[in-house]
This record gives C-alpha cells, sequence and structure tokens, in this order.
C-alpha cells in the first residue's frame, strides 16, 4: 500500500487532499482489506432498518415494542459495533502496520469508550430535561398556575439543544483526535490520558472543526445521493404501512421486505466505503497536530537567538595592552 507521510504539518484542505489521494491510489487494497467486514455491518444494518420501519410507521414507542423485538435491535447495535470495530481495524493495520489482534482490540475499546461518553452527556441532559418539563405537568395537573408554559417549554428543549451543540463542540471534536491518538500510539490508555488529549483537541479546536465541517459535507453528499435507491423504497413501505394502520390493503407484494433488505445491504456497503474517506480525513489531521505540538515543545525548549543589541553587552570589554 502507497502510503502519504502521516506527521507532516498540512492545512485543512492538505488532509482532505491527503486522504483523498491516499484512497483513489490503494482502492483496491482498501477494498480488498475491508469488504468482509463492512459486508457484515451492511447485512446487520439491513435487518436493522428492515425491522424497525413498520414499528416507526404505526407510531408505537420503544416501551410498547414486544421484548424479543427490542432484543433483536440491541443485539444488532452490539454487533454493529463489534463489525465497525472489526472494519476500522483492518483498515487501521494497512495504515500503521500493526497486527490486526491489537488494532481491534484497540479500535473495539475505543468504540465503546466513546459510546460511553457520549451515552453519559446524552442521559445527563435528557435526564434533566425530562425532569423539568415533568416537573412542570406536575404543577398543572396539581392544578397549579404556570404563566407561558409553552414557552417555559421551549426555553427548556432550547437549553437541551444547546449543550448537546457544545458537548459535540467541546467534547465530540476532540475526541477524534484523542481517538486516532489511542489507535497509532502504543503508549497511550485511553482513560488515563483522555483529559490531556482532550486539552490538545481544544487547542486545536478550530483546525479540527474546519477539516471535519468540509469532509463531512463532502461525504454526506455523496450518502445522500447513494441512499436514494432505499429511500424510495422505505418511504414506499412507510406509507404502505400507515395505509394498513388506517383501514387500507396492503398493496406490497410478499418479497418487498426481502427487496428492501437487499437495496439496503448493496447502498450501505457503498456508504460504509464512502465513510473510509473520514476516517483518513481524521488520520491525516491527527498526523499535523502531533507534528504542529511537537513543533510547539520544541520551540519551548530551544532559547531565543539573542539579537546584536544583547550580544554587545554580553561581550566582554577587550583588555587594553
Amino acid at each position: 500500500m502507497e502510503k502519504e507521510l502521516l506527521y507532516k504539518n498540512r492545512s485543512f484542505s492538505s488532509c482532505i487532499n491527503a486522504a483523498y489521494k491516499l484512497q483513489l491510489e490503494n482502492l483496491k487494497s482498501i477494498l480488498k482489506c475491508t469488504w468482509l467486514p463492512i459486508l457484515v455491518q451492511s447485512l446487520l444494518m439491513g435487518g436493522y432498518m428492515v425491522i424497525i420501519t413498520p414499528w416507526l410507521a404505526n407510531g408505537a414507542s420503544w416501551s410498547g415494542m414486544p421484548f424479543l423485538k427490542l432484543l433483536a435491535l440491541v443485539g444488532i447495535a452490539i454487533l454493529e459495533m463489534v463489525a465497525a470495530a472489526w472494519t476500522l481495524s483492518r483498515l487501521m493495520s494497512l495504515l500503521n502496520e500493526k497486527p490486526r489482534k491489537w488494532n481491534f482490540r484497540r479500535s473495539l475499546w475505543m468504540l465503546i469508550g466513546n459510546a460511553v461518553i457520549s451515552l453519559i452527556f446524552v442521559s445527563l441532559f435528557s435526564g434533566g430535561a425530562g425532569a423539568a418539563v415533568g416537573y412542570l405537568q406536575a404543577k398543572a395537573t396539581a392544578g397549579e398556575a404556570i404563566p407561558a408554559m409553552s414557552t417555559t417549554v421551549m426555553a427548556i428543549l432550547g437549553v437541551y439543544i444547546l449543550l448537546l451543540l457544545l458537548f459535540f463542540c467541546l467534547v465530540q471534536l476532540p475526541l477524534l483526535y484523542a481517538s486516532m491518538r489511542y489507535l497509532n500510539d502504543e503508549k497511550m490508555h485511553f482513560w488515563r490520558d483522555l483529559l490531556p488529549c482532550l486539552r490538545t483537541g481544544l487547542r486545536h479546536w478550530g483546525f479540527i472543526f474546519i477539516t471535519v465541517l468540509l469532509s463531512s459535507i463532502f461525504v454526506a453528499i455523496i450518502i445522500m445521493l447513494l441512499m436514494i435507491p432505499y429511500y424510495i423504497l422505505s418511504f414506499a413501505r412507510f406509507a404502505s404501512e400507515v395505509g394498513v394502520v388506517t383501514g387500507d390493503p396492503s398493496g406490497m407484494p410478499g418479497y418487498f421486505p426481502w427487496l428492501q433488505l437487499f437495496t439496503a445491504v448493496i447502498v450501505f456497503f457503498l456508504v460504509y466505503q464512502v465513510t473510509i474517506f473520514e476516517a483518513l480525513v481524521i488520520y491525516f489531521m491527527y498526523g499535523s497536530i502531533e507534528t504542529q505540538e511537537k513543533e510547539r515543545q520544541s520551540a519551548k525548549t530551544i532559547p531565543p537567538i539573542p539579537d546584536i543589541k544583547e550580544e554587545a553587552v554580553l561581550q566582554p570589554y577587550p583588555s587594553s595592552i
């Protein structure tokens, strides 16, 4: 595999260009190495979407879902994370040339750590917003007068969305750097070194933000185009399920769920291949930040060069003969 130099001070456009060049020149090697785990990911995601589409069409809540179906969805989500770690470990083996088992353990632990961090913050924010709205509803049920209740609820939701945005900007973006460093640096421990890495990520927040934003826009446009066939089939099934709920007969053929699954597998296979580009962008972004940090540390240790006036003061006067 032909690789670009990782540890190099790059701009955000250079990181995106290096990722594009690396994937284009090694497309066959990347596809050969990652097709099996990506196929597993696509099968799992296709099954997940086929199961959940009729449930969403019926307007049912998660609490009313049958236990076996809910258990199947949780199991698919767990297997999807394992398959994602498998895919990432195959890609990282091409990049850092470390053993696949080592990369798989690191990738899986990194994804679990990211999921735990997101779950903690989102649960705290959601619990706080839910408790505040529940408190207002309890007061309204008890007959207490609450001035401008709808405005208060909208303010609570606004604060909730603002907290989620702050979490994404101040935690998730620096976490991209910390995660990629964990996948490359053998000496790094995820939880022990997480806070120093987050501080480093915050120091380069603007660089991370603009790099991820531009690459995500590019990836999102391609994914939206790839997802059009699946969107058409999903909308057709959704409309059919809604019609069945209202009493209309279903016009879908019996093989339609299999057609939807087959289409989902193909579409998600292509989508996951496209998302590899985003991982490569983060890879080069990490290398650029590491280079900038080394240059910053070396600038602190090297003493400044004295100017001409300082040299004249420091030099002793010549002794008279």
